[in-house]
């Protein structure tokens, strides 16, 4: 309500916002970037503008809520979801014979590591579980041995590339976070392009620098990373009397307008 000094006129502005809070319990208007990136409105180019600390904190927002429902919520997902299952599917684009390579190699590999390709954003984790192969020049998909011999041959590339791999992401992969720091921000960029974001390297370090207890240190990167995919906040808001608050959404699969953050000491949102 705003009041004129002189006429004693008071005026009431009614309208609609659309608001978030942040990890650290703060509300934010909601700017439209954040929402056309969220719908998939528009998609994302390698060399994309920097996005804003409210753009990044709603889009860990909705990645948090999401591995929330499928980490600790078994039987709302079940009901939700009708038996599908928990793990995550993503796909990558081959464009070279060395990606082809790349991804034979992260296939065998049993380590945490993870491998990009020759296109920025394209991360293949080590160890994930390979569904299928498809070419453009196939009608069928193909598997990785027989797409490198036919590579070979002089008109391979240019019938067969760039292919697209398709595999799981499973929860149990994901929760295997590296201790390097580059390997971090890489695994931390595939999760957040299996729920659509596609994060170039500079706004996945800001987003993680963000939330960083210590904005450069490897230990603190882990840690976002490892609460994210836990589905559990790195920062909670305390309450005026110092109490630690918890979010709190109406229904574990309700969206993102629905939810609070409460303190369950003193009963108060």
């Amino acid at each position: 309500r705003l009041e004129a000094e002189r006429s004693g006129l008071e005026v009431e502005l009614i309208g609609t916002r659309r608001v978030f809070l942040d990890t650290h319990g703060m509300a934010h208007e909601l700017a439209a970037s954040a929402g056309q990136l969220l719908t998939g409105a528009e998609e994302m180019e390698d060399d994309q503008d920097e996005l804003g600390a409210m753009d990044l904190e709603y889009l860990l927002l909705n990645v948090r809520n999401m591995q929330d429902l499928r980490q600790n919520h078994q039987r709302d997902w079940d009901r939700e979801h009708k038996g599908q299952s928990r793990d995550l599917m993503h796909q990558v684009v081959l464009h070279t014979a060395n990606d082809v390579v790349l991804m034979q190699r992260a296939l065998e590999s049993s380590s945490d590591g993870l491998v990009e390709l020759s296109e920025p954003g394209q991360i293949i984790p080590n160890g994930i579980q390979l569904d299928y192969v498809q070419c453009p020049g196939l009608a069928m998909p193909i598997n990785l041995e027989e797409l490198l011999k036919r590579l070979d041959t002089r008109s391979g590339h240019r019938e067969l590339l760039p292919a697209t791999a398709a595999f799981t992401l499973t929860q149990d992969r994901l929760k295997r976070v590296p201790y390097e720091q580059d390997m971090i921000r890489l695994h931390f960029q595939v999760l957040m392009s299996a729920y659509g974001h596609q994060l170039s390297m500079s706004n996945a370090r800001s987003a993680l620098r963000l939330q960083a207890t210590s904005p450069d240190s490897p230990t603190a990167w882990r840690a976002v990373v490892e609460k994210l995919v836990l589905g559990v906040p790195h920062f909670l808001p305390t309450c005026p009397e110092a109490h630690a608050m918890d979010y709190s959404p109406t229904a574990p699969w309700a969206s993102l307008c629905s939810t609070t953050v409460e303190c369950s000491t003193c009963q108060i949102a």
